[in-house]
């Protein structure tokens, strides 16, 4: 079976901020998450990067903060 983008953001997310993946909803976002604060949001992304293959350009590592957001960044660039 393949993991869908939201399975593995959800993986991630879930590895990240150091809670079980049943925790991990697919609307996650900064704010309602603990850990995810600023210093949360660089790792997340980094490891979003690595997970992914993808560089995010600097004005998106902030402007990305719920995973439907990043979800849907990631899905845009594949679709191109």
């Amino acid at each position: 079976m393949t993991e869908t983008t939201d399975d593995r953001l959800r993986r991630v997310a879930a590895a990240v901020f150091r809670l079980p993946l049943e925790g991990v909803a697919a609307d996650l976002r900064e704010g309602e998450t603990p850990g995810w604060d600023s210093v949360g949001q660089l790792m997340l992304m980094l490891a979003v990067e690595e997970e992914f293959g993808v560089t995010f350009p600097v004005e998106d590592l902030t402007r990305l903060r719920g995973l439907p957001e990043i979800g849907a960044y990631l899905e845009g660039r594949t679709a191109s």
